[in-house]
């Protein structure tokens, strides 16, 4: 059984530029929804406006939930990036301690 783990490094940079770009598209999509502002009245004459104030309260609730998901994806892509290069410079100290090591093949 192969119990090890490996990280590609490649794949990973890949999926973290893809992840930030994700994030960043879905927050200037939310602004564009945002931009459009509250929900015109309807043609409302005044009897729906209990309905249109509860519809613009939940509109303004989710657009910033949903913002905070896009903020999310960013920040997950920004982590994921800093982990790649933290392991890559573990990587790289290990095997320059290995190769430091003295010869013990003849013990």
């Amino acid at each position: 059984m192969d119990s090890e783990l490996r990280m590609i490094h490649g794949a990973v940079e890949t999926a973290t530029t893809h992840l930030r770009g994700d994030g960043t598209d879905y927050t200037a999509a939310l602004q564009r929804l945002q931009q459009r502002g509250n929900a015109a009245s309807w043609g409302d004459d005044g009897l729906l406006r209990p309905l249109v104030t509860a519809y613009c309260e939940c509109t303004a609730i989710a657009l910033a939930a949903y913002t905070h998901m896009g903020d999310v994806m960013e920040s997950t892509g920004d982590a994921l990036a800093l982990s790649s290069r933290r392991v890559s410079n573990v990587d790289d100290g290990t095997a320059q301690d290995i190769d430091r090591l003295p010869d013990t093949s003849w013990v």
